[in-house]
């Protein structure tokens, strides 16, 4: 059987991390069912367990930051080319100026590589207040037109063991921003850039320290990119019930 590269849903085993192969109802390689019923028995309540993973330094991760890289460049020079391609053809610019177009954006892409791939520094602490709000920019065209843009803005900040104050904002994504609580106790691994719970035993998801995604907390495996999940050590939780 071939092995599923592109198109939607999980590509990896969610035991193993294996690739999928297409039509197939188990992992070739563990033996673990690949449908909906994958996770029969399992409860998700408590699988994300208590504790900091062990796995940061699982090579999955290395070999997934690779891919992207190559895969982005791939992306890069099929861009470079077509947006080259549209200059000539529509004889908006000369050759050497299209080469010029190309070059810069050559440079940003190189640029923001090295800064997204180099390494922070690590740090752990506790979420000590969140805040969410919109940002509402109004700007006018040459025909002055006026356009207003809002943006939703989702600050969670940190107060690390030593004292400092950290911050995280996302724009237009509350993943994070649902995901944390006050009072949460919490590491950043640097090399990951990923905030990991301490205590993620009531979480029924998981965001993937890999593809960041939100996966099944009884995934042992990222689905979608195959990276190893940063889970603690499960623990059995009774559910609740209310009087």
């Amino acid at each position: 059987m071939s092995i599923k590269k592109f198109g939607f849903g999980d590509h990896c085993c969610t035991f193993c991390g294996s690739r999928i192969e297409k039509k197939a109802v188990s992992c070739p390689k563990c033996g673990k069912p690949y449908g909906d019923n994958k996770f029969v028995g399992i409860n998700q309540i408590g699988a994300g367990g208590i504790g900091y993973s062990t796995h940061a330094d699982d090579p999955s991760f290395k070999s997934f930051k690779n891919k992207s890289v190559i895969f982005g460049f791939i992306f890069l020079i099929i861009a470079s080319l077509i947006i080259a391609a549209v200059l000539l053809v529509g004889q908006h610019v000369s050759i050497s100026n299209a080469v010029t177009v190309v070059g810069i954006i050559w440079a940003f892409d190189l640029i923001w590589l090295i800064f997204s791939t180099r390494k922070k520094k690590d740090w752990e602490g506790v979420v000590e207040s969140k805040n969410s709000y919109t940002e509402t920019q109004r700007s006018n065209d040459s025909d002055g037109n006026e356009s207003i843009r809002h943006t939703n803005v989702y600050k969670i900040i940190f107060r690390t063991t030593d004292g400092k104050k950290k911050t995280l904002k996302d724009l237009n994504n509350s993943n994070r921003y649902d995901y944390f609580n006050i009072g949460d106790r919490l590491r950043f691994i640097g090399k990951l850039r990923y905030y990991e719970k301490y205590d993620k035993s009531r979480d029924p998801f998981i965001p993937c320290a890999g593809c960041s995604s939100e996966r099944d907390s009884r995934e042992n495996y990222c689905g979608r990119c195959g990276c190893i999940m940063l889970k603690g050590k499960a623990v059995s939780i009774e559910p609740q019930y209310q009087s």
